[in-house]
């Protein structure tokens, strides 16, 4: 509730209201092939970010063979490094496209369910290939933190200046329910990999987890790569110009 009691709109945003009803004002936003190509890539990472939310227990105490309780001390550190590296990432997505940024997100975390897949078959410490995982994985959570939202804020204000309708409320409602619609498809497909093995002597199904969203990832990657970023910047330039 602090920002809606603390930050004065009426400052910093000129707000409208759209006079659409609900299914029109909806069936407009997916018509937009630029938001349709967000949901898309962005329904792929929320179901790896569940992966890992629910399956890091799994990775850390069968393939790394390492106590329960060491999973909430990573976690611990996985948010804490993400918030640190908020800044750096937020002085990039303000010089560097924020497409670019996104493609860097996900090769990261493509890279990082690599490092999942070979847990306990590197001839290492598995602590400190916990903590190096958990340092691999904290850019691409903060940069799936930050520049999501600032892609649909850019969708939904180019979508009104073409159209005329500026409804910025039902992009982000649409966007929501992708959100919880990734972390179902999610909770469906771990546990259901888990049938393939989840004990320390046969792991085959936690490993195809981590296989599966490298794949997860990739998809999400390509499907970005659609997204016309410069069409939706040339719509914000013609607001700039007036």
């Amino acid at each position: 509730a602090l920002p809606v009691l603390v930050i004065d709109e009426k400052r910093y945003v000129d707000s409208t209201v759209s006079d659409e009803p609900m299914m029109k004002s909806l069936r407009s936003a997916l018509r937009n092939s630029n938001f349709v190509r967000f949901l898309g890539s962005e329904l792929l990472y929320n179901v790896c970010q569940t992966i890992i939310q629910t399956g890091l227990v799994y990775y850390v105490v069968t393939l790394l063979l390492l106590k329960e309780e060491v999973t909430s001390d990573l976690l611990i550190l996985l948010f804490a490094l993400s918030f640190v590296f908020y800044v750096p990432i937020t002085a990039l997505t303000v010089r560097w496209e924020k497409k670019r940024m996104t493609v860097i997100g996900f090769a990261l975390l493509a890279l990082l369910f690599l490092m999942f897949c070979f847990m306990g078959l590197v001839p290492m410490s598995g602590l400190l290939y916990a903590y190096i995982t958990v340092t691999v994985a904290a850019i691409p959570i903060a940069i799936f933190t930050i520049v999501p939202n600032a892609i649909v804020a850019d969708i939904a204000e180019a979508h009104g200046i073409e159209t005329g309708d500026f409804k910025a409320g039902m992009f982000f409602g649409v966007r929501s329910f992708e959100i919880n619609l990734g972390i179902s498809v999610a909770n469906i497909v771990f546990p259901s990999l888990l049938l393939l093995g989840k004990t320390v002597e046969h792991p085959f199904g936690i490993r195809m987890s981590a296989v599966v969203a490298v794949l997860f990832c990739i998809g999400g990657l390509v499907i970005i790569l659609l997204y016309d970023e410069k069409a939706v910047l040339r719509s914000l330039a013609k607001k700039e110009k007036f």
